[in-house]
Parts: structure tokens; C-alpha cells; sequence
């Protein structure tokens, strides 16, 4: 189990006008990297990772801050570094980079949230409950206002230690208590205040296979990256992309998951061009929000930053340094997260119905470790390793670049061309075979004593494929008695009140938490189904 250390510090109502200058405060201070915690805890090992965030809410609120140790690590030092970091603001004043640093991130964020309608709708019920919901738009104009001084003041006012709450009570003899202030008339606040930004509507566009089809353009670099590209107009002219690299073969990728797995969580840490930080900064000056994959990259932008935004990924993936003390805190931070799942039930579960559905030898690309294989892979792992994949596979020859939304065709495979033509891939690659199993039926009871509640995982191979022509009634049948299917790497969500297995468990009073009906589709066979749901142990017979 990992150790966490945690800190908490009360804040005033959303509607107080220090809510911006606190907010910034918190970026400023957990940012990864470049961050004072980050800096303090991670990078001098007392700590695997750190968090921090905080909850505006329509009373008072709160600041929360802490960190995740490994077992064998200092709990007193982590607490100490911890504390020192954030109250000690008045001797380790906010810097005016730092400031700027977080207005960009804050600024960023908020400009993405208004570009996505499903997220804007559910967080605008956030801001309705914090008092008003024009609370969002007051809050980003606040951010863009917001000083130095009061992000200092901010912090010496509320990060002292007669405000935080460690889990362990100190008297003190003289307190020296934070002055929380009373709520805002919001009636006197919202009397003369007008938003003055608008974004861009887009377009009306029913996204139907023949609508699709018809706007999708088609493509192939001289290089060899194929390309898929959807131009339309967009809300805030967003643009969203993925980039999957297709590398290697069975053969080549034998013995080398663990080390081609860590290559591409090492991209983001430095180039050859850009320390960790200043590729963060790079990112968030052009407003890209980025999402790494085993083997590729998800991002968002908007049209006019779109060419930077694939330069700099350009750069992450074709110049990266690998910095060894990057390497160390990852290593750390995977450790600590496999730690965590020793007695998590969905992760035993889910590792031992992979391991009984999909038994393969342990040198090959697709063999499902133990958590203490895992744990043993990555403590043996060299940076070298981790090098040499990269030095061995990457490159563009059989890449896939996928793009929708607000950019012009031609002048982005322009772009495409000159930054990846000249990047050959090291090897052929050919798709893994993942060919039928016909697997024994077992039934395994895993015990997670420390653990209330349970889960239920069952599975079977299908020898079908997608173009078998009972395929489609599977569909149909998971959707009756499902409703969620997962189909490869999309997800398509659909009503969940309806389905016969929800229904019965609910009527036997099983599922209290969640559930989920799945199917995982490979291109070999139709591979796995699992009903997965959390319960209390009571209330497993009903199943």
C-alpha cells in the first residue's frame, strides 16, 4: 500500500473575489513539472507524485494539497517538505513567471471548456450551485485581472498552519487564526457586470456515417503516413486530432513491452530543443491539450494554433532526450501505482480474466504480468532500454494522423510533409495476430480482506470476427442486455435503464455503485465480454 500525506487549508465562498488569485495560487503550486511541490518532493525523492486542488464552493471552501509515498519512504520527511512548501510563501515569494505561467494554464482551460458543449453544460451546474452561473464568466475575467500582490496576500493569508487540517491535532497557545470572509451579495456583485467574449458557433453537422463520409478527405505523404481529415466549422474553432504510430513486429517487440511501454511517457520530458518545463509552456502558450497513448498522441487545439501545435508534438516524438532524473521519477511514480492495486478487487480481477483469456508466454508483446511481475519489470528496466526502443521503431512510415475540426486540408498536409516525410521507420511493421483461444472455463474467488466492496468479472472467447454475419445481432443483443458497448477503441454510450441485466440486479438490490456491460473487439475474434460491477460483499449471491 502507498503512503499519503495530505494537507488542507479553508478558503472563502466562490463569489469572494480572492477565489482567482487562490486558484492561481494552487497551479502555481502543484503544476508537474515546474511546480514548488513537484520541485520539493518529487524531484528530491521524498515522494513518488503530489496533487493539489481546490473546491470553491458557495459557503467557504478549501485548498487541498498532498503527496504518495512508496512503503519504505519517509512519512515525517514527506510531511515536513509538504508543510514547508506551502507555508513558506512569505520568505519564497510567487514570482511574477510563475503568475504568468498559471494565467496561461487557468486561461487555457477555461477557453477549451467553452469550445465543448457536453462539458460546458456540466460544469455551468457547478458554477449554478456555487451561486450563480455567471460565477464562470466573473471568475475567468477575475484571472485575467489578478496581480502579483494578490496572489501573495492570497497566500499569506490562508496558508498559515492554525488553517490546516493534517489529521493530527497540535494546540497551539497563541492561534493564529485565517479570517475567512463572509459570502458576497451576488444580487450587488452581478448588478452592472456584462461578459464581453464570444466564441465562434460552428456549424450544423449531423455526424452520420454519409455525412461523414462525404466531408472526409482521404490521404497518403509521400512518406507513407496516411491520413484522415475531417475540415468543418467548430465551436471556438476547435481542432481535434490522433496520431497513432504503428511500429515493430511479433518478433522484434519480444521482451520489450515494459521498456517500449515507459518510451512513451518519456516523450513529454524533454527534448532536444525544450527542457520538460519550457515544453509545458509551449503547449499552453498554444493552447494544446495533449493526451499520450502506448504507441501515439491525442490532442486538442484550435485552427490558428494547429501548425504549432503539430511542430511541437513533432518535436516530442522525433528529438527526445530521455532525461535520467525524468526517468527515475517516472519509475517511482509507476512503482507507487502499482502499489495501490495490490488490493484494489477490479485490478486483481481484471488481471487474472486477461491472464485465463489470453495466456501468452511472458517474452511476448502481448503477455499480461502479475503485479509483482510488474513491479519486478520495472525496478529491473534501464534507461538504455527505454532509449533503444525508440532508436529501434519510431518513425512515420506507417503512422496514422486522424484530424476533425476547423482547419484548411492543404495547408496542414504541407506542414505534415515537411515535419515527418524525412522520418523513416527503423522496421517493417506488421499487426500482432491475436488468433482464437479456446479457453477452459474456470472459477476463481480472490480475496481483498481490506476492501468492503466486490467485483464480478466473467469471460469468454468468441470465434467471430466483425464481418462474421451474426455479428451485428451480437451488437444488438449487447445492446438489450447491456447498454454500453465498447467497441475497439470508441466508445458508444447507450441507455443503460432498459437493459435486461441492469434491471434484474437492480431489482436484487446489487448493484449500489455502478455498473457496466462491455465487449472488446479485436479484428481476429470477438475476445471478451465482462460484466463488471461494484457491490458491497453482502450483496454478491445476487449474481
Amino acid at each position: 500500500m502507498i503512503q499519503i500525506v495530505a494537507t488542507l487549508y479553508h478558503i472563502p465562498a466562490a463569489s469572494h473575489p480572492e477565489s482567482a488569485a487562490i486558484d492561481l495560487l494552487v497551479s502555481i503550486i502543484k503544476q508537474v513539472p515546474g511546480g514548488r511541490l513537484h520541485k520539493s518532493l518529487v524531484e528530491s525523492k521524498l515522494a513518488t507524485a503530489i496533487f493539489g486542488f481546490d473546491r470553491q464552493l458557495r459557503e467557504t471552501g478549501f485548498v487541498y494539497f498532498g503527496a504518495n509515498l512508496l512503503p519504505d519512504m519517509s512519512l515525517d520527511h514527506a510531511k515536513e517538505g509538504l508543510i514547508n512548501t506551502i507555508e513558506s510563501l512569505t520568505e519564497h515569494p510567487i514570482t511574477a513567471e510563475e503568475l504568468e505561467r498559471a494565467r496561461t494554464r487557468l486561461l487555457n482551460k477555461i477557453e477549451q471548456l467553452l469550445t465543448n458543449t457536453r462539458n460546458l453544460a456540466t460544469t455551468i451546474t457547478e458554477f449554478i450551485a456555487m451561486g450563480d452561473w455567471r460565477l464562470l464568466f466573473l471568475h475567468r475575467d477575475w484571472i485575467k485581472q489578478v496581480t502579483l500582490e494578490d496572489v501573495q496576500r492570497a497566500a499569506n493569508t490562508y496558508f498559515k498552519p492554525s488553517n490546516r487540517t493534517l489529521g493530527l491535532f497540535i494546540p497551539t497557545k497563541a492561534p493564529d487564526r485565517a479570517e475567512i470572509p463572509a459570502v458576497t451579495d451576488l444580487s450587488l456583485m452581478f448588478k452592472d457586470y456584462r461578459g464581453n467574449e464570444t466564441l465562434s458557433l460552428g456549424e450544423a453537422f449531423e455526424a452520420t456515417p454519409e455525412n461523414i463520409e462525404a466531408k472526409l478527405i482521404r490521404a497518403q505523404l509521400p512518406g507513407g503516413m496516411k491520413l484522415a481529415l475531417l475540415p468543418k466549422k467548430t465551436r471556438g474553432n476547435r481542432v481535434v486530432a490522433a496520431l497513432n504510430l504503428n511500429w515493430g513486429d511479433e518478433q522484434s517487440k519480444m521482451n520489450r513491452a515494459t521498456a517500449c511501454g515507459m518510451t512513451s511517457a518519456m516523450l513529454s520530458r524533454g527534448t532536444k530543443h525544450y527542457t520538460r518545463e519550457q515544453l509545458r509552456d509551449a503547449l499552453d502558450r498554444s493552447k494544446v491539450h495533449i493526451d499520450m497513448t502506448a504507441d501515439g498522441i491525442t490532442f486538442e487545439t484550435t485552427s490558428n494554433h494547429l501548425a504549432d501545435a503539430l511542430q511541437l508534438i513533432t518535436e516530442m516524438f522525433r528529438n527526445p532526450i530521455f532525461p535520467e532524473k525524468e526517468f527515475e521519477q517516472l519509475k517511482l511514480a509507476i512503482l507507487s501505482s502499482i502499489e495501490n492495486q495490490r488490493s484494489e478487487p477490479a485490478a486483481q480481477a481484471g488481471i487474472h480474466i486477461e491472464r485465463h483469456l489470453m495466456p501468452f508466454a511472458p517474452a511476448h508483446w502481448l503477455y499480461t504480468p502479475t503485479i509483482e511481475e510488474r513491479i519486478e519489470r520495472i525496478k529491473r528496466v534501464s534507461l538504455d532500454e527505454v532509449k533503444r526502443c525508440h532508436h529501434d521503431f519510431y518513425g512515420s512510415t506507417d503512422a496514422e494522423l486522424a484530424i476533425v475540426g476547423d482547419f484548411e486540408p492543404n495547408a496542414i498536409t504541407e506542414t505534415l510533409q515537411q515535419l515527418l516525410d524525412d522520418w523513416k521507420s527503423p522496421k517493417p511493421y506488421q499487426r500482432i495476430a491475436t488468433p482464437y483461444q479456446d479457453i477452459k472455463a474456470i472459477d476463481i474467488n480472490l480475496e481483498t480482506p481490506d476492501k468492503a466492496n466486490a467485483v464480478y468479472q466473467a469471460g469468454m472467447n468468441l470465434k467471430i470476427r466483425d464481418d462474421h454475419p451474426d455479428f451485428p445481432a451480437l451488437v444488438l443483443g449487447n445492446y438489450l442486455f447491456g447498454g454500453l458497448l465498447i467497441h475497439g477503441c470508441g466508445v458508444v454510450f447507450v441507455n443503460k435503464k432498459a437493459s435486461r441485466i441492469v434491471l434484474h440486479l437492480r431489482l436484487r438490490r446489487v448493484l449500489l455503485k455502478s455498473e457496466e456491460i462491455s465487449k472488446s473487439l479485436l479484428s481476429t475474434h470477438l475476445r471478451i465480454v465482462i460484466v463488471w460491477s461494484k457491490q458491497w460483499m453482502k450483496n454478491l449471491h445476487g449474481f
